[in-house]
């Protein structure tokens, strides 16, 4: 089954697209293109309208849209995590970074690349990459107008380091040097890993923009050196990014860095692309296909297993996911409309065949009720009114506040009352009427009192026997709790 993918490389100061078929025969370039962006124009302005240039010649209808934005806009912090599990990373992140962040960490999106990935160890070597939500916005606003809503979104030049060394017989060590026309991202690899990635400005005058950007690359090497120590240099510096017509950018890198340098210019890689006629068609010569490197290292991302850097990771995301798959969601919607109505008549069946075995009971209960209670007349809810009849019958052996004796709550506690001396120091805790006794359960300050209490009630008429059941000193040795039983 075929498959197209368009890699979009949006930079500050252009935007190149390439459009893959991946088919059963191989990989074959279907469209190119590469505009310069207005940098006169509003910055929203010259990037739609650079866009709206893309999509004349390329259409993007029925393609996985990959993106990536211009590094330059991203920050980039080292760190080390004691602990690999994602979701433990996910809940830290924003702590170790908020520190260093220029604005609000709600205002920013954070995703990040494991170093140290398939190491047998418990810490994990992370790069931690940090963009401004609003800036993922406003290129993902734009891309909507045309409806291309991405799938990842990530950063330029990182595709073309993270796959690179599945296209060329690398050495251990590495650079990759994307630039374009006023900034530089460096990408220090070992051992296929990246281990570093760093923006900064440079020239746009091609002399001094060499010596920026070799300035740029021994500040990298200083800070590898620094962090982790590694026993290695970087043998080659792949060049990538905008056109450098001038062959002594090249040979002053060289002179000052003591590292050779190659330009990538993957789309001549013929053994991955099946390029020969669409080359012919096409007026490149080879230092422009540096601009198609990173557009086109993107189309080598599979959205649904890339663990790279992927901003795609919001509300944002979710809204293309609908818009692109409006058809099938909509043909799913209706199947589930379809099988939601069919449910409510089956719901609408059980219900009548239940109410009519409600209505049957409700004959025997009223027949029951009839029966039992042939005075009654006038039949409302023969439920509530056997409860009634029920509950009534009940108070005339047994009413509720009275003892078996028939002697009411009242006249007990009145005696109790009378009997017991308001100057004895007694706590009343709990008093329960039973059939034919009473518990008593309180405290009082001393023994004596107790026995006191005991004597005093045995006077009571009604009251049977008093018995003493227990009688204790507490835990905090202040008092005696007592227990009273008195039959009635």
């Amino acid at each position: 089954m075929s498959e197209k993918v368009l890699g979009l490389d949006i930079r500050s100061n252009a935007v190149s697209a390439v459009l893959v078929l991946n088919s059963s025969k191989g990989k074959s370039i279907v469209a190119y293109e590469h505009v310069e962006i207005d940098v006169e124009k509003e910055p929203e302005d010259g990037v739609s309208h650079a866009m709206e240039q893309i999509f004349e010649k390329i259409d993007p209808v029925g393609s996985t849209c990959i993106v990536s934005l211009p590094p330059d806009k991203v920050s980039y912090r080292n760190i080390r995590v004691p602990f690999r599990a994602e979701k433990k990373i996910n809940q830290i992140l924003s702590f170790e970074v908020e520190s260093t962040l220029p604005s609000a960490i709600e205002d920013m999106l954070i995703d990040y690349h494991i170093v140290n990935e398939f190491d047998e160890t418990d810490d994990a070597d992370i790069i931690v990459a940090v963009i401004n939500r609003f800036k993922i916005e406003f290129y993902l606003n734009i891309l909507s107008l045309s409806n291309v809503y991405p799938e990842v979104v990530t950063i330029g030049g990182y595709c073309l380091a993270y796959f690179l060394t599945d296209f060329y017989d690398l050495p251990e060590s590495w650079l990759l040097v994307n630039t374009d026309a006023c900034n530089c991202t460096v990408f220090f690899v070992v051992n296929r890993r990246i281990f570093l990635i760093r923006s900064f400005p440079v020239s746009s005058q091609i002399p001094l923009r060499a010596e920026a950007v070799s300035s740029g690359i021994e500040h990298v090497l200083l800070s590898l050196d620094e962090m982790f120590n590694l026993d290695c240099f970087p043998e080659k510096i792949f060049f990538s990014g905008c056109k450098i017509e001038d062959d002594k950018f090249w040979h002053t890198i060289e002179e000052n860095t003591n590292i050779s340098v190659q330009p990538v210019n993957l789309i001549k890689k013929n053994n991955i692309f099946d390029i020969d006629t669409f080359l012919k068609q096409l007026d490149l010569n080879e230092l422009d296909l540096n601009e198609l490197d990173s557009a086109l290292a993107l189309t080598f991302v599979k959205p649904d297993r890339f663990r790279g850097i992927n901003f795609q990771k919001t509300a944002l995301s979710i809204k293309s996911f609908f818009i692109e798959h409006k058809n099938r969601l909509i043909k799913t919607a209706v199947f589930a409309c379809v099988v939601l109505l069919s449910a409510l008549i089956n719901i609408m069946i059980e219900t009548k065949n239940l109410s009519a075995k409600v209505d049957n009971l409700d004959n025997q209960i009223k027949e029951i009720f009839t029966q039992t209670f042939p005075d009654v007349k006038r039949i409302v809810d023969p439920v509530q009114q056997m409860k009634v009849k029920i509950k009534a019958a009940k108070q005339n052996s047994f009413l509720y506040g009275k003892s078996e004796k028939n002697i009411s709550a009242i006249e007990i506690l009145n005696e109790i009352s009378k009997q017991i001396s308001d100057k004895l120091d007694i706590d009343f805790q709990r008093f329960v009427i039973g059939k034919d006794n009473v518990l008593i359960t309180g405290n009082t300050s001393t023994f004596n009192n107790v026995d006191d209490i005991k004597n005093r009630l045995d006077k009571v008429e009604f009251f049977k026997k008093v018995t003493i059941n227990s009688a204790n000193i507490n835990r905090s040795g202040n008092s005696i709790h007592f227990k009273l039983k008195i039959q009635l």
